[in-house]
């Protein structure tokens, strides 16, 4: 076959795209990862581990609808797979293969590289339309896998890394005429829903906005209002219906939580690395929480930015098109104002100067602190300047032969720029962890999970994460269940009834679980008490002796 033909052919770019992409991430996070049964990675504390135990609880937990609900992390309450941000439909996926699979698997990897194919891949299948220039569309797309935002998140908020789903939300807005006059985009939109739910809660806010500029498109344009009506209920009916299903809504939980104005986007948050840049210096912020809304897009695609801006002023032919297409134009602006808007929330800075305070009732307060952590709506706006900085560029200096030389040096700048929090993750993740847990008294353990009248732990007060999370591991790996574990939203009054309701009682199928410094007074309870790896453990009747 003719190797010309073969990378002229439309189809190619994103074919060695995904493979681009999927080399870039074994580049950053090794390839130990991807083996579904190494989980040592997963189990040494911070969210990676909230994420795989949330996991472990919902598939150890009985079937029931709404099919995300878990009934054994919180125990006797039931919670939702939506609030350990384990991935909701993967989990659901590899629940009803459980039967097939071993206790210790994991689908973290696979979802990993998943992602940057995605974001790679959606990314070239937009651009491909703009040019026949295979070089250009691929080196475009390898500087959307290497956003800062989206690598921040992955394995911190591991869910929250398959922003590829903006990318593909955006890609409808920008390609929406292939879409004006047929019912695909009715699929497209559903399954959109359907993602977005499956994923993150927050992205189901994200895509909303989106797909409302994809109807404002169709307003502007072809005066459908019907049409962009059944577009956006399609939306919010098939996001809805996952999220019941989920147990979004039957989990008891509060939706909203404290923090509004503190997670949020600062004006500099475009230009201020936070730590990701070996050229440019960190701003300052106006509160630690603001970390919530990076929005660095690197040193590669900040000289893209200029370049692109520069092109828009010298050249005439963009200022045309840009009137050509103004509908176009004022869906992108309005996405990105809107997405701008609500990642600022209510408190306005400047670096560490707050401007002004936005008045709201409390009723739009409650409703906003759904999505505390507003910040996160930033991330919109970045796509969309990647996007037009990538169309710009690729449609207005394509007969310019310094685009590929500019596009290949913006990606090496890009890698160098950011390349020592890439290289902190591959020696994070490149190596082989160990799980060392602290549960030592081997015989003691052992003794209660052979216990079969044992079938549920009850903390008195939450451990730190030191415990909790063995304890947790220990507890569903031997068909135990716990009281309560560290959730995306508060249980807790629900938790406190049911603990005091337990100690009330004192079944013999719990164990209790007190901290080393609990003071005597509430060690009174009529239990057999034993100390091990810094706990005092209560029972009605006698462990074992060790």
């Amino acid at each position: 076959m003719n190797l010309k033909k073969s990378l002229n052919n439309d189809k190619m770019p994103v074919i060695l795209t995904g493979i681009l992409s999927a080399l870039i991430f074994a580049g950053i996070y090794g390839i130990k990862i991807l083996d579904p049964l190494y989980t040592s990675w997963l189990l040494n504390g911070g969210d990676l581990t909230q994420h795989y135990l949330g996991w472990l609880a919902y598939r150890e937990s009985a079937w029931r609808f709404p099919i995300g609900m878990v009934d054994t992390l919180a125990y006797p309450n039931l919670t939702s797979v939506i609030f350990t941000d384990s991935i909701p439909i993967c989990a659901v996926i590899c629940k009803l293969l459980s039967p097939i699979l071993p206790f210790d698997l994991q689908y973290f990897g696979i979802w990993g590289i998943t992602c940057f194919i995605l974001q790679g891949t959606l990314t070239a299948n937009i651009l491909r339309r703009y040019t026949s220039n295979s070089a250009a569309v691929i080196l475009c797309s390898a500087l959307s896998v290497l956003t800062p935002v989206m690598i921040l998140r992955m394995y911190m908020h591991t869910s929250l890394g398959g922003q590829w789903i903006l990318i593909y939300c955006l890609g409808l807005l920008i390609g929406r005429d292939r879409y004006a006059d047929n019912k695909k985009i009715y699929l497209h939109i559903a399954l959109i829903g359907l993602l977005s739910a499956g994923i993150h809660m927050y992205f189901v806010l994200m895509c909303g906005i989106i797909i409302a500029g994809i109807c404002l498109i169709d307003i502007l344009e072809n005066k459908r209002i019907i049409r962009s009506l059944c577009i956006l209920a399609d939306y919010v009916l098939i996001a809805g219906f996952v999220t019941w299903s989920l147990g979004g809504f039957d989990s008891g939980m509060s939706s909203k939580d404290i923090g509004l104005g503190f997670f949020s986007f600062n004006l500099n948050g475009f230009y201020d690395p936070q730590g990701w840049s070996c050229i440019i210096p960190d701003r300052p912020l106006a509160g630690d929480g603001q970390w919530e809304g990076f929005a660095y897009l690197g040193a590669g695609l900040g000289l893209l930015l200029a370049v692109a801006i520069l092109s828009v002023i010298i050249d005439r032919e963009p200022l045309k098109d840009l009137k050509t297409h103004w509908k176009t134009v004022v869906a992108l602006a309005a996405v990105f104002a809107v997405s701008l808007f609500i990642a600022l929330s209510p408190v306005i800075t400047l670096s560490d100067r707050i401007l002004f305070v936005i008045p709201v009732s409390d009723r739009i307060s409650d409703i906003w602190s759904v999505f505390r952590a507003s910040g996160r709506i930033i991330w919109p706006c970045c796509y969309i300047l990647e996007l037009c900085i990538f169309i710009v560029l690729i449609k207005y200096m394509r007969k310019a032969k310094i685009l590929i030389p500019l596009l290949a040096m913006a990606l090496m700048l890009q890698i160098y720029d950011i390349h020592v929090p890439l290289a902190d993750r591959y020696s994070s993740f490149g190596k082989e962890a160990v799980f060392d847990t602290p549960l030592d008294t081997e015989e003691f353990w052992t003794g209660i999970a052979e216990n079969e009248k044992i079938k549920h732990v009850v903390y008195y007060e939450m451990p730190d994460q030191t415990y909790m999370y063995p304890l947790t591991y220990w507890a569903l790996a031997n068909d135990k269940t716990v009281n309560n574990f560290y959730f995306a939203r508060s249980i807790q009054d629900k938790v406190n009834k049911c603990r005091n309701a337990a100690l009330s009682e004192l079944p013999e199928d719990s164990i209790f679980i007190f901290p080393e410094n609990t003071d005597t007074d509430a060690l009174g309870y009529d239990l057999n008490y034993y100390h091990a790896d810094h706990l005092i453990i209560g029972y009605v009747h006698s462990v074992i002796s060790y």
